[in-house]
């Protein structure tokens, strides 16, 4: 997901400084590089990490003094449950998008197996009985005859002729791609449009200096709309932006030291790198690390140190118990040896005391 946010935020800019500064603008074929170029810069750079070094300190931290975290505990359990869904929903909008692009991609392939396909040089041509505007993809070209008269044919022809040999269905498939995989990003859409935007003013502008008839051209592409087929992967003569399409072959073109605006990418991109690309990574001091080494040896040699005291002190302790408790054994029974003697005494001295008074009674 990391990956796709990082792609999303150059899209972003890409698409803000097309319609900032390069909108009104009618060099075509320097703006689609722009584009290309752009579409490779969002695949590219999120990939690129720059790596930044800096000082690692230790620190013992006491638990004790660290605050307990219990208001808005339940809140972070809710959004790490919502959070599990993300890559499912992610997912859904792929599957949905791709399946779309897919559906057009086989009803291309259907409608062009059911009419025959005549070559012109390097370009096929289809000619269909179907009421769809005439469109191009890579190159081939397919119209219904029966809806144009002959001048109008050929400007059509000659129109759809520079996106075949151009090969603009490239820019149209990238961009679809990107769009599919960016889907949830609403700037990608935008991005889609202005490709799309871009590839029609240059075939109009590379046509409108080749026909004979530039008023004619222009009539053309006012002539009522047809339905478009598949629009999403294919070049239509007939689209929204007709008249747009005709405001910029009547503008006057733009200076070539207007291109400058190119460079504002630049310092934007690199910001971009330098905010979101880099990867921090500690490092130690050489000294230091030899000081901080000395002083883990130093605690763990006083640890096993106490260790060892508190052992032998617990053997001592242990003996000493031992030693208290036979004196104390000793004693008891000394005691108990004394009491007996002195009651034997006690014993004798009565008896002697009851004979000396048994002698006297007798007397």
């Amino acid at each position: 997901m990391e990956y796709l946010l990082k792609a999303s935020g150059i899209v972003t800019i890409l698409i803000a400084c097309y319609y900032l500064l390069l909108q009104k603008e009618t060099f075509f074929k320097s703006i689609r590089i722009y584009f290309l170029v752009g579409l490779g810069l969002a695949i590219s750079l999120p990939l690129i990490e720059i790596p930044v070094y800096v000082e690692f300190v230790s620190q013992q931290i006491n638990n004790g003094s660290l605050p307990k975290i219990i208001n808005g505990e339940i809140s972070v359990l809710l959004l790490s449950n919502l959070i599990q869904f993300v890559p499912y929903i992610y997912l859904s909008g792929v599957l949905l998008f791709s399946i779309i692009f897919f559906v057009q991609l086989l009803s291309l392939l259907f409608l062009l197996r059911k009419h025959s396909i005549s070559k012109q040089g390097n370009i096929y041509i289809v000619e269909t009985t179907k009421n769809i505007s005439p469109f191009s993809f890579f190159n081939i070209i397919v119209y219904n005859k029966t809806k144009f008269s002959p001048e109008e044919l050929e400007h059509i022809i000659t129109h759809e002729k520079v996106h075949a040999i151009q090969w603009h269905s490239i820019d149209t498939l990238l961009t679809y791609t990107l769009a599919i995989l960016l889907w949830f990003n609403p700037f990608v859409w935008l991005l889609k449009k202005a490709v799309d935007q871009n590839l029609e003013f240059l075939a109009d502008s590379d046509a409108f200096d080749k026909v004979n008839c530039q008023k004619s051209f222009q009539l053309t592409m006012l002539k009522t709309s047809q339905v478009s087929f598949c629009d999403g992967i294919t070049s239509n003569f007939y689209n929204k932006l007709t008249k747009k399409r005709i405001q910029f072959l009547n503008s006057k073109q733009s200076t070539p030291n207007k291109q400058w605006k190119y460079l504002i990418l630049l310092p934007l991109l690199t910001a971009f790198i330098y905010t979101f690309n880099t990867k921090t990574i500690a490092q130690v001091d050489a000294a230091k690390g030899q000081v901080d080494k000395k002083l883990l040896q130093n605690n763990e040699a006083s640890r096993n140190n106490r260790d060892s005291e508190f052992s032998k002190n617990g053997v001592d302790e242990h003996d000493n118990n031992e030693s208290h408790v036979e004196e104390s054994e000793h004693k008891d029974e000394h005691g108990l040896v004394n009491e007996h003697s002195e009651k034997l005494k006690e014993k004798g001295h009565r008896e002697n005391s009851e004979d000396n008074d048994n002698h006297d009674g007798n007397n």
